[in-house]
């Protein structure tokens, strides 16, 4: 046992543990896509982008129900629509996406940690960590754009450290290779923080390295790292030039300046919050880990400063100083700090496992192998009684009874597991595992879907369709983004729209009707009273109307 948190002599994969842990991100990701509808805000504006890039096409220019949206570059609008074009028009099409995002997330914490030479106790418990923290996990079932952002920005800055660590010349192009293509991915996602959070981190590290811990890196070193930033804008700037020739200046200076520049210096007004804003949300951040995070902090910190640990180095600079950077900008929200959820989830792992080796080194001095021995079969009654409570709440709330085979599943699971556990059969950790698995899926199908099911726009539109079917024309009024996105997505078109002033010119020839967004009150305002509601849905805290001219 050494003093150091990493495993020098070992940084090969194991294949059974990685073929368990991506079963394990299978099943919590990817299972139950399906068993809600999407969610009215992000979801709905982003199914809707990507349904009508799948339906008309034009793969160069985002656009959402007809009218351009440049806020962030194609890639992921790109997936999305691919994944629509296989699967459908569907909660499970529109979500795929991210899923796949998540899981390729978790399994370059797990792959990379192994190849900067921690050991495997050390990156299967922080890809775990991370797969089952909250936000991380939610974002990981929503159709949004942040996933695809968080697991591209993680994956490069490991990859830069693996090539740091890497031994032969083969291993260390491999790595500058998925580096600079992980770059171009972020950069591709959402603009520029794909590739500021990763300068930030890395360059950070190599200047903290060398003043720090009086150990520089090589020349080649910081030429590599700038190299793989310049290449990265290769596909950006083909993408750039074609959406010139086809859009005109205009939308180049949208995509470049207003929407990356505009949003850190608050120019471009979206989403201001204080300094402090990203401090007030760190509780949520890696619940239910989130305790653990001050003792990882502490632990690396004496790691990096007393035993002059390069690897606690890069961790803690790729999770404090991008922090910093994105408390100074001036948009705040807290889906952006999700690409750092992967350096929490590592500093816990990797010392959760340090304790781990060191207790069993000096003779299980705390007892722990006790203490997993009676959690290892009180888990299992646990889950197994989750289960049926997910079965009894489905009754009692009247959920679709087609995703009660998740809970059922939980339940077979949470016995099976007992009975290997209490037989101590080599195969009760992985059963464990995929019924811990199995109890996220029966959360998401049960008291999740229960709880979203209030946000989704899909009442409204079957009600849409139906009166599309008679030939009546349906025109949208005044209508923000969610309910534009709602639109092309659930009737797979676009749908047209008008303003008041629009409406008021044409009333006298106008027999259309119309899809308000009303407020939280069903009530039209004073300079709408010549409408009448036809019919009305409540969508989260708000009422969506139907409406038309009185006679």
């Amino acid at each position: 046992m050494t003093d150091n948190i990493s495993n020098k002599s070992d940084k090969h994969i194991n294949i059974k543990l990685l073929i368990l842990l991506t079963i394990f991100l299978a099943i919590v990701f990817i299972l139950t896509l399906n068993s809600r509808q999407l969610i009215s805000g992000d979801e709905t504006r982003v199914a809707g982008i990507s349904a009508q890039t799948a339906i008309y096409g034009n793969w160069v220019k985002p656009e959402l129900n007809g009218k351009d949206f440049l806020e962030k570059p194609p890639l992921f609008f790109w997936a999305d629509a691919i994944s629509m074009k296989i699967f459908g028009y569907n909660p499970f099409g529109a979500r795929l996406p991210a899923a796949l995002m998540a899981i390729f997330g978790a399994l370059g914490v797990f792959i990379f940690m192994r190849k900067i030479k921690y050991s495997n106790i050390a990156a299967f418990s922080a890809a775990i960590i991370l797969a089952t923290s909250a936000q991380y996990w939610e974002y990981g079932h929503k159709s949004m754009i942040d996933m695809m952002l968080a697991a591209f920005i993680g994956v490069s800055i490991l990859a830069f450290k693996a090539y740091c660590d890497a031994d032969s010349t083969k291993e260390k192009l491999l790595y500058f290779c998925i580096y600079s293509l992980a770059l171009a991915g972020g950069l591709m996602s959402k603009g520029l923080v794909g590739i500021a959070i990763p300068i930030a981190s890395i360059g950070s590290y190599l200047f903290f390295t060398h003043v720090l811990l009086k150990k520089p890196e090589k020349w080649t070193t910081w030429l590599i790292f700038f190299s793989g930033v310049i290449l990265s804008f290769i596909p950006f700037a083909i993408w750039i030039m074609i959406l010139y020739k086809q859009a005109g200046y205009d939308a180049v200076y949208t995509v470049v300046w207003t929407n990356n520049f505009g949003r850190f210096t608050g120019t471009h007004a979206e989403h201001v919050e204080p300094f402090y804003y990203y401090l007030l949300k760190i509780l949520g951040q890696l619940a239910p880990w989130t305790f653990l995070l001050p003792f990882a902090l502490w632990f690396h910190f004496k790691q990096a400063f007393k035993k002059k640990n390069q690897t606690s180095l890069f961790l803690l600079c790729s999770l404090i100083v991008p922090y910093t950077m994105l408390s100074m900008a001036a948009g705040k929200r807290q889906v952006y700090i999700l690409p750092l959820y992967a350096f929490e989830a590592i500093l816990i792992g990797a010392t959760i496992a340090y304790f781990y080796e060191w207790n069993k080194a000096i003779g299980d001095k705390f007892k722990l192998s006790i203490l997993l021995k009676y959690l290892k079969i009180l888990f299992p009654i646990l889950f197994a009684i989750t289960g049926i409570v997910c079965i009894v709440f489905s009754f009692i709330k009247h959920l679709d009874i087609n995703w009660l085979f998740v809970p059922i599943l939980l339940i077979i699971s949470s016995i099976f597991s007992l009975i290997l556990i209490l037989k101590e059969k080599k195969w009760a950790m992985p059963a464990l595992l995929i019924t811990f698995a199995l109890l996220f899926s029966s959360i998401d199908s049960v008291f999740i879907k229960n709880a979203k099911q209030k946000y989704s726009y899909v009442k409204l539109f079957s009600y849409v369709k139906s009166i599309k079917k008679q030939g009546q024309p349906i025109v949208l009024l005044q209508a923000h983004e969610r309910l534009r996105g709602a639109s092309v997505f659930y009737l797979k078109e676009t749908v047209p729209e008008q303003n008041i002033k629009e409406l008021q010119a044409t009333i006298k020839s106008n027999k259309n009707l119309y899809l308000y967004n009303g407020g939280k009150k069903l009530i039209l305002p004073e300079k709408m009273k010549f409408l009448k509601i036809v019919k009305s849905f409540k969508v989260g805290k708000k009422y969506q109307m139907i409406l038309k001219l009185k006679e």
